[in-house]
């Protein structure tokens, strides 16, 4: 049996557990804009890390949650 020859080992890709409020938009589609109004209005939870505004993946995901939950109730 032939083994394929790896150039390099395989290395899995870290866990992203935060986003800046750039990576947030783009993960989102919306404007950086729109996520401080959101943090600013409260949907939308995050953190303070020295003097960078981080959100945190499970915030991320509570904040879709809750929209697609509103969605239904609306229906």
């Amino acid at each position: 049996m032939i083994r394929p020859v790896r150039d390099q080992p395989s290395q899995a890709e870290p866990v992203r557990l935060a986003y800046s409020v750039d990576e947030a938009a783009a993960v989102l589609g919306v404007a950086r804009e729109t996520i401080y109004e959101l943090i600013r209005s409260g949907q939308l939870r995050s953190r303070k890390a020295g003097s960078r505004r981080i959100i945190g993946k499970h915030h991320l995901l509570e904040f879709l949650d809750s929209e697609s939950a509103a969605g239904r109730e609306a229906s």
